[in-house]
């Protein structure tokens, strides 16, 4: 048995994670045998008895059964948040938002280098000039592109 599961059925937490043998105690008539769930390793030393406690079965099954009929006793409540929750989650619309608007500045910027090549080969300029804004176009450029890659990856994480 999950210590997970024996964790949630008791709410408590087990010492250890060796909480999965069966031990049976024979009183003298079959009709008797009491199932008891313990730690493995619970009489392994002298000194340092495993302090996680021991289940019978009955209650292990009647706590089980609990904890399933508190379950489907919410489960209108547990459903809604559970699909409030994957709405949240998957939701990419306000990333698809972003990503158009870097997309169009990004198209912006084409253009602008665009524009500023264009002068340059019709318009004698200074070229430091040139290079300068040149270089702060290609800058802009440069992560803009970063942002619009994050964003896709982004988008892509949460699709999947």
């Amino acid at each position: 048995m999950s210590i997970i599961v024996l964790n949630l059925l008791l709410r408590t937490d087990l010492v250890c994670n060796l909480f999965n043998s069966i031990n049976c105690e024979d009183s003298s008539s079959q009709y008797f045998i009491k199932i008891v769930w313990q730690c493995n390793e619970k009489y392994a030393d002298r000194h340092h008895k495993c302090s996680s406690p021991h289940l019978y079965e009955d209650a292990l099954q009647d706590m089980f059964v609990k904890a399933v009929n508190s379950i489907i006793t919410r489960k209108d409540e547990i459903i809604g948040n559970f699909g409030k929750l994957t709405e949240e989650i998957f939701n990419t619309s306000q990333n698809e938002a972003q990503l158009e608007a870097v997309r169009v500045e990004r198209r912006e910027i084409v253009s602008r280098m665009e524009k500023l090549n264009t002068e340059n080969a019709n318009v004698a300029m200074d070229q430091h000039t040139y290079q300068d804004r040149f270089k702060q176009l290609s800058s802009e450029y440069t992560e803009v592109n970063k942002h619009l890659t994050n964003l896709e990856g982004a988008i892509h994480e949460r699709k999947s």
